[in-house]
């Protein structure tokens, strides 16, 4: 089969895919009496179940809670649908201009935060700066698995004179100190979990509190979790007041055919963000023309899709050579496959920064372009020692053959079959293994791949941080948690990402970002290969959703910042 005719039959089976007749199965809506203000019940679509509601605890996937995360919960700050910082817990955000944030001469910093006075737990507890101070002890503490540390490591204490005020002391400067998110700093109550922590704190994170015993500040508290279901309730003491909902039904629906079949159905009123299949867009589209039915959201820049190889102990040992991991690159048309997947050359992309991005711009001419040339690709394998002479043509070297496992997940497997027959026309004998959900939360397991791993995330410097930052390498000191499951290590790279959050003038920050970008071009311990859009949708029977256009610098989406004014009309 040729390539061309391979890639037409790959995009012939996504839309096919998406246009089956799976159909859900039932979502029962409750008719009891309302919880709290009279307003209703809903279905909300989630693509997969979360282990924790709190995604950057355990080292599940933050990407399964992070739209669901608002509904049960609040932080000191929160983003809206334009990506704009809201005070939520806090009552106002610390600022120069205010005198509540201060930066010494030797780079260490002060933040004052004011607390709303009204805020409560869902167990009726007030909310109170001890809470603030807790929160940081948990998540700086290295026996607890964290996604990331990156903000909990640049404090050095907080301090709070009284119960409305937290005084965070900084070692150092970060330039988004006054925006500290959910995943920044996620809230805990300490009058729940201060004597676990301090009774067994490295067993923390299997406590039943941050799934079906969660006590959060949102507008929706958890009231059962039953199986790929949980039913929340609306938390009448809500301090931005009562939600306009009564009951919210969340659904885990991984299956993108039987989440748009109840979306069209009614069996589902909110799609909650998820990677967008041709062929569902085109059917929602035309059930709903001119928002007849509903709105679909289309998020171009949702998630973008990468290649990581292995640097610990990798399979071939020569993906250590940059010439050979440029020559995977080069080998790769990634335009063909982005139109091949989701009908878009114009998406292919190298870096995590959208093309429109005026960032973008400024560094194009300064960072190393891989271009799809599969002649500089033998090229590059032959400067490396590898020659095509076994019987099959793979590439051999010293009698080894070039042999590449490709690890992915199911949502990734399409492109992962696209990059396969790729590598093959160059001489390397390509396979992929695609992780049982079972195995997509083994950490450990996850974190010894022997070849490339082929993933997607958020596109932004916060993905890169993670995929890419030592400290981020999993390894049995942080129970193998830690998203650098590559285990690339650079110090010159270490020290420009620890630059780059301690920049607090933007432009002096996109010059940071610049240099980053040159380096990771020019050494490839991440290989990007295009965004891939997102679709979302919201039945005309619900009002009030608006759906994020962008992200925080923590590069998380939410589609329930707002949660508490949803209603039904």
């Amino acid at each position: 089969m040729t390539r061309r005719r391979f890639l037409a039959v790959l995009a012939a089976a996504a839309s096919a895919g998406a246009c089956g007749s799976t159909t859900p199965s039932p979502v029962a809506r409750r008719t009891q009496a309302p919880a709290a203000s009279g307003g209703g019940a809903i279905v909300v679509a989630g693509e997969s179940e979360p282990q924790s509601l709190l995604g950057s605890i355990g080292g599940g996937r933050a990407d399964a809670s992070q739209h669901v995360f608002e509904m049960v919960h609040q932080s000191l700050v929160t983003y809206d649908d334009q990506a704009r910082p809201i005070a939520r817990v806090a009552s106002a955000l610390p600022s120069l201009q205010a005198g509540t944030w201060t930066v010494h001469d030797d780079g260490t910093m002060e933040t004052v935060w004011q607390l709303r006075d009204d805020v409560r737990w869902h167990d009726g507890e007030p909310f109170t700066a001890d809470d603030v101070a807790f929160s940081w002890t948990v998540f700086s503490d290295a026996s607890i698995p964290v996604a990331s540390r990156r903000v909990a490591r640049l404090i050095d204490r907080i301090e709070t004179p009284d119960p409305s005020t937290a005084v965070i002391h900084w070692r150092s400067r970060y330039a988004f100190a006054d925006q500290l998110s959910g995943y920044d700093l996620p809230l805990l109550p300490r009058h729940i979990l201060e004597a676990p922590f301090a009774l067994r704190r490295e067993q923390l994170a299997a406590h039943p509190y941050w799934r079906s015993q969660f006590v959060g500040l949102g507008p929706f508290r958890v009231d059962q979790w039953l199986g790929n279901a949980v039913r929340l309730v609306a938390f009448s003491d809500y301090f931005l007041g009562a939600p306009g909902l009564d009951e919210i039904t969340l659904r885990f629906v991984a299956d993108s055919n039987a989440a748009m079949t109840g979306i069209l159905g009614g069996a589902v009123d909110v799609l909650l963000p998820r990677r967008a299949l041709p062929g569902a867009v085109q059917a929602i589209e035309q059930r709903w023309p001119s928002g007849e039915g509903g709105a679909l959201s289309l998020l171009p820049g949702y998630s973008w899709v990468f290649i990581a190889p292995q640097f610990a102990g990798p399979q071939p040992e020569d993906l250590l050579d940059v010439r050979v991991r440029e020559a995977l690159l080069c080998a790769l048309d990634r335009p063909a496959i982005a139109e091949a997947t989701i009908g878009d050359r114009s998406l292919a992309a190298d870096l995590w920064i959208w093309p429109d991005d005026p960032r973008r711009a400024a560094i194009d001419g300064e960072v190393a372009r891989h271009d799809y040339d599969p002649a500089r690709a033998r090229d590059l394998f032959r400067q490396a020692g590898w020659r095509r002479e076994s019987a099959d043509d793979v590439l051999v070297k010293q009698g080894h053959r070039f042999e590449l496992e490709i690890t992915t997940t199911q949502e990734w497997e399409r492109i992962s079959a696209a990059v396969e027959e790729y590598w093959r026309d160059v001489g390397v004998a390509v396979h992929t293994t695609v992780l049982t959900r079972a195995a997509v939360s083994n950490r450990q397991g996850r974190a010894s791949y022997s070849g490339v791993e082929l993933m997607g995330g958020a596109p932004s410097l916060v993905l890169v941080d993670g995929r890419l930052s030592t400290a981020n390498a999993p390894g049995p000191e942080n129970q193998f948690v830690g998203a650098n499951r590559g285990h690339y290590a650079s110090a010159e790279l270490d020290q420009l990402l620890d630059r780059y959050w301690t920049i607090i003038d933007p432009q002096q920050r996109d010059e940071a970002e610049g240099a980053i970008a040159r380096r990771i071009t020019a050494e490839l311990p991440i290989m990007g290969l295009f965004f891939y859009p997102a679709m979302a949708a919201v039945r005309a029977t619900v009002d009030g959703v608006r759906m994020p256009r962008g992200a925080g610098p923590s590069g998380q989406w939410s589609a329930s910042w707002n949660a508490h004014q949803w209603r039904t009309v």
